[in-house]
């Protein structure tokens, strides 16, 4: 028997209700994340070295700037008009950084010619903007893996780019010289190699699944470079693990070691188990950190975009929601948890990024939604 709704005064409350959750739980997450990454007024003195050099001096003298080297800038510009923000986009726009721009009412992001990536984005309830601006990528010749995850999926037609992460349960890469036709027709290639099981497909971004449950993630970053990920299931590692010590024959019995060979080799285990926690990419933040970050930028983009289509009306979606909404306080707790403390410099550099991100991307869906209530 299906269930059918009882159309009454009750159940219009009820659904009511759950629209002004919804909206409370956005105006929430962004105060709690915007707490992370804003700081009381000062002075503020524009670099005159590093990538600073390449944009126009703010708009005002009062911010702070969190990053400044040859690599990457990164700057909160405070007491500043969504005029004042309109101004600067149009000032950045004239030296040169017009290259697969996007533009929305608070943000503008684009490349320039030597590819030097800018975010602005504008926080109006607090009249400022943060700047975020990346030096190109340096890329050089890369070899396809043949095993681990990244066997998975075909390799591309371009040979240009960076591995991050090359392992039997994780691949994470970029490939260069991908423009937005040759983007889709990786696409097309890997959804023929499988990975077509609740896939989300758009210009921009592509996310599937093969029958084994192996995540694919691609997206178009601009400046004809493509983002490539593969994450195995947790089970699938597990099972793969299992399988290789049933099929490992014992080792015979070696003689035993001196007390120097074996501090020796236990020197040497140690020191590679250090150096794979350690690796990090160019910017010099820790990959481990860094997918954690990623992880949970991917869920809000999940969360904006459920917003975006949230119909309180529409009973079929509350289920829905009420995953969305555990997910969400989950998440909200992890980012919570982290102690900005003991992250690297590096690593801080890029929690304020991504938070700065999610926040944005949260005021446009609150934006919307006081636009559907006016």
């Amino acid at each position: 028997m299906e269930w059918e709704p009882v159309k009454s005064k009750k159940a219009g409350k009820k659904r009511g209700c759950l629209r002004i959750i919804a909206i409370l739980a956005v105006v929430v997450l962004v105060i709690q994340i915007m707490s992370c990454v804003t700081s009381r007024p000062e002075p503020l003195e524009w670099p005159t070295s590093g990538l600073a050099t390449l944009l126009p001096d703010p708009p005002t003298d009062k911010g702070k700037i969190i990053s400044s080297s040859d690599d990457y800038l990164s700057a909160n510009v405070e007491e500043c008009s969504s005029s004042d923000f309109a101004a600067y986009v149009e000032d950045c726009k004239e030296i040169g950084f017009t290259i697969d721009a996007k533009s929305d009412a608070g943000s503008y992001s684009a490349y320039s010619e030597e590819g030097a990536h800018l975010d602005l984005y504008y926080y109006e309830s607090q009249d400022e903007f943060s700047i975020t601006l990346d030096a190109p990528v340096e890329m050089g010749t890369i070899s396809w893996p043949k095993s681990g995850a990244g066997a998975l999926i075909p390799a591309p037609e371009s040979t240009v780019g960076e591995i991050a992460s090359d392992s039997s349960d994780r691949f994470v890469a970029r490939v260069g010289e991908t423009d937005s036709d040759a983007f889709q027709a990786y696409i097309d290639a890997c959804a023929d190699a499988g990975f077509t099981v609740d896939y989300d497909r758009s210009s921009e971004r592509y996310r599937a699944e093969n029958a084994e449950g192996v995540s694919l993630a691609l997206d178009y970053e601009g400046f004809n470079t493509m983002g490539v990920t593969v994450d195995l299931p947790d089970d699938a590692e597990a099972e793969a693990e299992d399988n290789a010590a049933e099929e490992e024959p014992e080792p015979a019995e070696e003689p035993k070691k001196s007390d120097d060979a074996e501090k020796k080799a236990e020197g040497k285990e140690s020191s590679g188990a250090e150096s794979k926690a350690g690796q990090t990419d160019a910017n010099g933040v820790s990959l481990e950190f860094k997918s954690q970050m990623d992880e949970y930028e991917k869920f809000f983009d999940e969360f904006v975009k459920f917003f975006e289509k949230y119909d309180a009306n529409d009973p079929s979606m509350y289920v829905q929601y009420a995953t969305m909404m555990a997910q969400y306080a989950k998440t909200t707790e992890a980012i919570q948890s982290i102690d900005q403390d003991s992250l690297s410099t590096a690593d801080q550099y890029y929690y304020v990024e991504v938070t700065a991100r999610i926040t944005a991307k949260l005021a446009q869906v609150q934006q919307k939604i006081d636009a559907s209530e006016s």
